[in-house]
C-alpha cells in the first residue's frame, strides 16, 4: 500500500512531467531540422531555380563560424554599398529567397565567374557577404595560381601565406586539380579548398 505522504510528491512529479512534455512538444513542428540551415532559415526550395550542382554554401549557425572569418560582415569602414563585392558586374541572379524571420538570401552569378552570396537581416543590413569561386587549376607559379573558372573565364590569384589550404588531394597546387576559394567584400581571400 502507498504511503499517504508519497501521493502529493508523486502528483507534483507527474504534473511537472506533463508540463515539461507539453512545453517540449510545442517546440517541435513535426519536421526533422536540416542541420545545414542557418538560424531563421526555413527549408524552402529556391525560387527561380538554379541547377542542382549550384547548391550554395550556407553559413554556420551562430556561435559556430569558422576561424577564417569568411562569414563576418564587412568591417572595412566603407559604407555597405561601396565594398569590393558590390563593384562586380552581375550576369544573373541564381537564387533569391526569404529564409524566414525577415532574413533574405541572394546568390548572383558574376560576369567574372564568381558567385556573390549576400544574406540580409530584417533591417536590410548584410550579415553575410562573400564571393565564391571554383574551377580547375591551369597553371602554377609559386603562390600564383591560374584557374579556369567553372562559370567561364580564367582568373589568376595570389594565395596569401597566412591562409591554411584545405587540401583533400594531399598533393598541393597541381595542374588539373579542382580549387574553390572564398573572397571577402574587400577582395581578400579567406578560404581555399583543393578537391580531386
Amino acid at each position: 500500500m502507498m504511503n499517504k505522504h508519497r501521493i502529493p510528491w508523486l502528483t507534483v512529479c507527474a504534473a511537472l512531467l506533463i508540463a515539461f512534455s507539453g512545453l517540449m512538444s510545442g517546440c517541435a513542428d513535426g519536421k526533422a531540422p536540416d542541420a545545414s540551415l542557418s538560424p531563421g532559415q526555413d527549408q524552402t526550395n529556391p525560387q527561380g531555380g538554379g541547377a542542382a550542382h549550384e547548391t550554395p554554401s550556407v553559413p554556420a549557425p551562430s556561435g559556430q563560424e569558422e576561424a577564417s572569418n569568411e562569414n563576418e560582415p564587412d568591417r572595412s569602414g566603407k559604407p555597405d554599398d561601396q565594398s569590393a563585392a558590390e563593384d562586380a558586374d552581375v550576369e544573373r541572379v541564381i537564387q533569391s529567397i526569404d529564409t524566414g524571420k525577415g532574413y533574405h538570401k541572394k546568390i548572383e552569378l558574376l560576369k567574372d565567374g564568381g558567385k556573390r552570396v549576400t544574406i540580409t537581416d530584417p533591417n536590410g543590413k548584410a550579415t553575410v557577404r562573400k564571393i565564391e569561386y571554383e574551377g580547375t587549376i591551369s597553371s602554377v607559379s609559386g603562390s600564383e595560381v591560374t584557374v579556369q573558372l567553372e562559370h567561364g573565364g580564367e582568373k589568376t590569384i595570389e594565395i596569401p601565406q597566412h591562409i591554411i589550404v584545405d587540401d583533400e588531394t594531399g598533393q598541393g597546387f597541381k595542374i588539373g586539380t579542382e580549387i574553390e576559394w572564398v573572397v571577402d567584400p574587400d577582395g581578400t581571400i579567406r578560404k581555399v579548398q583543393l578537391d580531386d
